[in-house]
């Protein structure tokens, strides 16, 4: 008999446990779909009815569009919103899923400011708010979110200084603020207390002072985009410690001073770019010797002076070489051009180098935009690949040589503002891919070629001393049908004042 009571007594405690965890997991649920029903009321616009259609009171919230519950206590752990062009503010009552880990309402048109509510998520590991419409201060209680690995507030109009308190988040593994109206200085500490971080993008913003030299701490990063923003001193030789570095972007600031030589010693590094600075003194002579990873390399427009060292072009994997508008001086290394084989872009425009475009230019079988001073070698020609040929408002002389019509790729074709002389190859005229034709401003002479240019867009000869005006007038009105074509020589045709 007191077997019996016992063994009751047993049954009707599990019972009563079971009904407590089901009325405790009843009553969290309920929580956390009024929580998202308040998110949802505070929608002004739902153009797509993704949530009037599907987040209802009388379906099961976990099976809602965009969210995610977890297995165990079927509690809210993420909320994915992306993309749904919904309009409106960020309901304060999100701050009540407690197992929310990641929350993503990126690519909407959210308004206003973060309500202070969503302080009490820590769980949280994923935020992203980007390309919305908030406004107001990066809150400081965000450094209280001691779990946050990714924070996206980028693209919004988020203003005031970064708060300190996020680079005590030693969690934190990317932080993006891009495109904003951030202005004052980083913290001296950014990287004391984020030994995980590996991606910073603060660019398009309106920062200054200078780069922390604690940089080195982190010892992770990997992605590193301050650009368009007011940064200014030196780069700091610090950053050549961050050997995992893959991207370098600081361009369009007031950097000044010399290149540090250290930050070509990070094996690991695909781009550099510093253009758009006021950058000095000499390019580094070992570029290269750490370099098997480098593909793009944007040095132009600053004030970098000296010769071009050849280590430069031994870097076989570069894509891009960008030295233009500084003050280079010397010769092109051209015994060094034939490791280019991956090169598709190279410009050394406005520098004072000597010499003339290296014959050695037939070994770029990539390339597809070049721009250099001096003169026109007819190994151009065996360039197949080029698509883009810049070599306007230089000093070119001589004539243009006809293997230019070999190159049957060349969408655009500039030497305008030069001192070429001589008839016009006719072989160019016979390059159906052209769109684009600038050869005004020379001194060209002779017969104008007849030509085949069934895509071309803008042809332009004028200000030179051809012959054959009429002629050419009935050609372009006769072969070029396109109504947008835009062709001088030397005044407007007809099609230019019916277009």
């Amino acid at each position: 008999m007191e077997t019996c009571l016992l063994s009751l007594a047993l049954l009707l405690l599990i019972s009563n446990i079971i009904n407590l965890s089901s009325s405790t997991t009843f009553f969290n649920l309920t929580t956390d779909q009024h929580a998202l029903l308040s998110f949802k009321n505070y929608i002004n616009s739902d153009p797509h009815h993704v949530l009037t259609k599907n987040w209802s009171e009388n379906t099961y919230v976990c099976n809602w569009i965009g969210v995610s519950c977890g297995v165990k206590r079927h509690r809210i752990t993420a909320i994915d919103v992306s993309g749904f062009e919904l309009e409106g503010t960020i309901a304060p009552h999100l701050g009540n899923l407690t197992f929310l880990r990641s929350l993503d309402i990126s690519f909407n048109n959210f308004t206003s400011f973060i309500p202070s509510e969503l302080s009490k998520l820590r769980r949280l590991k994923v935020i992203n708010v980007g390309s919305n419409s908030l406004t107001g201060e990066i809150p400081s209680w965000f450094g209280g979110l001691y779990n946050l690995q990714h924070m996206h507030m980028n693209n919004n109009t988020f203003s005031g200084e970064i708060p300190s308190s996020l680079f005590n988040i030693s969690s934190i593994v990317e932080i993006n603020m891009r495109y904003n109206r951030l202005s004052g200085e980083l913290p001296n500490d950014i990287c004391s207390n984020t030994p995980k971080l590996k991606a910073l993008y603060l660019s398009g913003n309106k920062l200054m002072g200078k780069i922390p030299t604690d940089i080195y701490k982190c010892r992770e990063l990997e992605d590193l985009r301050l650009v368009m923003n007011g940064f200014s001193g030196n780069i700091p030789a610090q950053i050549g410690s961050l050997r995992q570095l893959r991207m370098l972007s600081l361009f369009t600031n007031d950097f000044t001073g010399d290149i540090p030589a250290s930050i070509f010693s990070i094996s690991s590094l695909k781009v550099v770019d510093f253009s758009y600075n006021s950058l000095s003194g000499n390019i580094p002579i070992h570029v290269s010797h750490n370099q098997p990873q480098l593909e793009d390399l944007y040095l132009n427009d600053n004030r970098l002076s000296g010769s071009i060292p050849s280590s430069v072009f031994n870097i076989s994997s570069l894509r891009v070489i960008d030295l233009s508008n500084n003050t280079l001086s010397e010769t092109i290394p051209a015994d060094t051009l034939h490791s280019l084989g991956m090169l598709e872009e190279l410009y050394l425009s406005n520098n004072k180098l000597g010499g003339s475009i290296p014959k050695e230019v037939r070994y770029l079988k990539s390339i597809k935009y070049l721009e250099f001073d001096g003169g026109i070698p007819d190994v151009i020609g065996y360039s197949t690949s080029l698509e883009y040929l810049y070599l306007n408002d230089n000093k070119l002389t001589g004539g243009i040589p006809k293997l230019i019509g070999n190159l049957t790729s060349l969408e655009e074709l500039h030497l305008n503002d030069n001192k070429l002389t001589g008839d016009i190859p006719s072989s160019i005229f016979r390059i159906s891919s052209l769109k684009v034709v600038d050869l005004s401003y020379n001194s060209l002479s002779g017969h104008i070629p007849h030509f085949n240019l069934p895509q071309v867009e803008d042809l332009y000869l004028n200000d030179n001393r051809l012959t054959d005006y009429l002629t050419f007038n009935w050609q372009i009105e006769a072969t070029i049908r396109k109504p947008m074509v835009r062709a001088f020589y030397p005044y407007p045709t007809l099609l230019d004042i019916i277009a």
